[in-house]
C-alpha cells in the first residue's frame, strides 16, 4: 500500500492511497494548546501506514489529533 500526501492549500493536504484520492487532511491550531498543530481527517478510508512525519516537517510543528469521546465507532 502506497500512501502519499500533497499540500494543496495553506492548511490542507490531499491524501492518495495506491494512486487513488482518499480525501484530505486539514491543519489548524487550538487556541488553548497552540504548541501543536492539529489534524482534521476527511478520508474515505484510513490506511494502516501514514506519512505523518512529512506533515510535521513541512509545518515545522508537532502534531496532535483529537476525537470526540462519542466517536468510538470511527477510532483508528
Amino acid at each position: 500500500m502506497s500512501v502519499k500526501i500533497k499540500k494543496i492549500k495553506n492548511n490542507q493536504y490531499i491524501v492518495r492511497c495506491d494512486e487513488q484520492d482518499i480525501g484530505t487532511i486539514t491543519t489548524y491550531h487550538n487556541e488553548f494548546h497552540n504548541k501543536y498543530l492539529y489534524l482534521k481527517f476527511n478520508l474515505t478510508k484510513y490506511p494502516t501506514y501514514f506519512p505523518f512525519n512529512e506533515i510535521k516537517q513541512a509545518e515545522g510543528q508537532s502534531l496532535q489529533v483529537m476525537t470526540d469521546s462519542t466517536n468510538a465507532d470511527n477510532c483508528f
